[in-house]
């Protein structure tokens, strides 16, 4: 799921939903502005690159919120595989 403007993604929460990538791609892919993702468990991410997980892009100044989540089984090659944040993004966890 490519994520490239504002947004919120809600879900019925970790126990209840999963997203997966498949082990074959990023699970969210995030360069958008203020995006809020709430309530999903984060899985089977893989990358060659950053960010197994999540990949959070380089949008300067950016708020990016994972609320209630679960980020587990992610791989990678290089950085992050659950979750790659680039320079200059906020990232709150809750």
């Amino acid at each position: 799921l490519q994520l490239s403007t504002s947004a919120t993604v809600l879900g019925p929460g970790p126990a209840v939903l999963s997203v997966s990538g498949g082990s074959t791609t990023h699970v969210l892919e995030i360069s958008g502005a203020e995006v809020t993702v709430r309530g999903f468990t984060i899985t089977g991410g893989s990358s060659i690159g950053n960010g197994g997980g999540i990949r959070i892009g380089s949008a300067a100044g950016s708020e990016i919120v994972l609320e209630d989540c679960a980020i587990r089984s992610n791989l990678t090659i290089e950085h992050g595989g659950g979750i790659y944040n680039a320079s200059g993004v906020s990232l709150v966890v809750q």
